[in-house]
């Protein structure tokens, strides 16, 4: 399984999701539950975990697990795609 799925995936748990139905489509909100405070949180321990940072204005854009992973994809660091 994809390490940043993994790891999102515990994320989302930590906050409440349940873990049997996240998929890489399930919407963060509206499949998952998660609250708008719920993804500020989400959004902080992705940027601490993959030392990066998310602009406030891309966070509706994030509302997808497989979106959230892709923007890490796309902004992480080299050296740390590898953990």
């Amino acid at each position: 399984m994809d390490s940043y799925f993994t790891k999102v995936k515990a994320m989302l748990v930590a906050l409440g999701a349940d873990e049997k139905i996240i998929t890489m489509d399930s919407d963060i909100m509206n499949d998952l539950g998660l609250s708008s405070v719920d993804v500020v949180d989400l959004i902080y321990s992705v940027e601490t975990a993959y030392d990066i940072k998310i602009p406030e204005n891309s966070y509706a854009e994030l509302n997808t697990v497989k979106a959230l992973i892709e923007y890490i994809k796309d902004n992480v660091s080299p050296y740390l795609m590898e953990h």
